[in-house]
């Protein structure tokens, strides 16, 4: 019961002399020699969910800020409509985070039902665990995708909101040819397509 308790009841039974007894170990110890690999395979799936994390950052910021600029047309509406870049920006934050928020909601309770069934090593030893959640287990990655998706949506949102509404509105983005495009004109015809 009292884990401080293990080593002097060792030394304890160790200094009685009873005959054939070489050698000891508290269940402390043999508890952290079957925890050896759990501890280390632990290690390793924390990392690499680390970098999934990191990942999905990416991929969610990439599409949320892809998603912004297909939306130029109707940013410009609001625009031509009366609605300051401000509103139009916020609009667009708060929709795209309520929406990172739902499944990062909806994530952490599905997790909690699927994380029992992975149980390996010793931990399938025990048996069969009861779903669990915990708070920051939800608080981590709701913050981390607010963050994201703040970021993602308020910069291509700005833009948008401040170019002037006829710019926005037009079929064809202004502005002129990127350099690489500008340098590709000067060639040849049947250089240029290389």
């Amino acid at each position: 019961d009292d884990a401080s308790q293990a080593d002097p009841f060792i030394e304890r039974m160790a200094a009685t002399g009873t005959t054939g007894i070489t050698g000891s170990d508290s269940w402390l110890d043999t508890r952290e020699d079957f925890l050896a690999l759990d501890e280390i395979f632990g290690s390793f799936v924390s990392a690499f969910g680390v970098f999934v994390l990191v990942c999905a950052a990416v991929v969610v910021a990439g599409s949320t800020a892809t998603r912004i600029v297909a939306r130029r047309r109707e940013i410009g509406l609001l625009g031509a409509i009366g609605c300051t870049p401000r509103e139009i920006a916020g609009s667009l934050l708060v929709e795209n985070v309520l929406v990172g928020v739902v499944a990062s909601m909806t994530g952490w309770a599905l997790a909690g039902f699927a994380v029992p069934s992975l149980q390996i090593g010793i931990g399938a030893t025990l048996g069969p665990q009861d779903p669990t959640w915990s708070f920051w287990s939800l608080a981590v990655p709701v913050v981390l995708v607010a963050v994201v998706l703040s970021v993602a949506t308020l910069v291509p949102a700005v833009r948008a909101a401040q170019r002037p509404v006829t710019d926005v509105l037009r079929d064809v983005p202004p502005g002129g040819a990127s350099w690489i495009n500008r340098r590709m004109a000067r060639l040849p015809r049947h250089l240029s397509l290389l």
